[in-house]
């Protein structure tokens, strides 16, 4: 988006004078489009904690985040970045307490 308000600007606003300017004007713009094109590439083939993190958010990888200090059975399922599905073998109490504090996390 910035170039383009770069070429606006630089075409709309401030015309250039001679050719050369004009000729100047788009290399240079076409130097910026182009770097801000090849960041992202250069980024994910040298840099594997970036690739590692994309793949993770992209397609929804599930991991065991914690156990319960309750029981050691709850085993949570990270989905997405932010959503957290949580499946518990429990009884009685425990399943009651847990419910409990469930429904708290997801008023909160």
């Amino acid at each position: 988006m910035l170039e383009l308000e770069d070429i606006a600007f630089n075409f709309l606003l401030a015309p250039p004078n001679t050719l050369a300017q004009l000729f100047l004007n788009i290399f240079c713009n076409w130097i910026m489009i182009t770097q801000n094109l090849l960041n992202p590439i250069i980024l994910f083939l040298f840099n594997n904690q970036i690739r590692k993190a994309t793949k993770n958010v992209l397609f929804w990888r599930s991991s065991v985040v914690g156990i319960s200090a309750v029981s050691g059975n709850l085993k949570t399922q990270q989905i997405g970045a932010k959503i957290n599905i949580q499946k518990a073998q429990l009884n009685g109490n425990e399943q009651n307490l847990f419910k409990k504090n469930n429904n708290r996390n997801l008023l909160k």
